[in-house]
């Protein structure tokens, strides 16, 4: 119900399809999906549409987000 909300203001940057490839997700979506479920890792990756929480470790290492 929330991202709807921030949806409808333009304020959160759009949550990708849960069939995206890692490597189309951008630092801003990635850092809406940890936003969201409140920096827990396990329910953002899920949220992401990834394979595992270590492939959402290594996509945030390199986009440099702490």
């Amino acid at each position: 119900m929330r991202r709807r909300r921030l949806e409808a203001r333009g304020a959160a940057p759009r949550l990708p399809e849960p069939s995206t490839e890692p490597g189309d997700l951008t630092r801003e979506q990635i850092v809406a999906a940890l936003e969201q479920c409140g920096g827990v890792r396990e329910k953002a990756w899920r949220l992401l549409g990834l394979r595992s929480r270590d492939q959402l470790k290594r996509l945030m290492k390199k986009l440099d987000i702490g």
